[in-house]
């Protein structure tokens, strides 16, 4: 079941990052810690929201 579980979480990963599925699994095989730019680099998230005024700005 945890197999299953990481593979579907790195295909979600990959669909939504564009990134190919053997490279987000094997960033997901080592314990890796992002920045709040580098999830955005990496495509994890697609904003920064730094001051609570900054939610309803999109």
């Amino acid at each position: 079941e945890i197999v299953k579980a990481r593979e579907r979480i790195a295909r979600t990963i990959a669909r939504e990052t564009g990134k190919p599925l053997a490279v987000v699994l094997e960033d997901i095989e080592r314990d890796r810690w992002l920045s709040a730019e580098e999830a955005v680099e990496y495509g994890l998230v697609s904003r920064i929201i730094e001051r609570k005024i900054d939610i309803g700005a999109a």
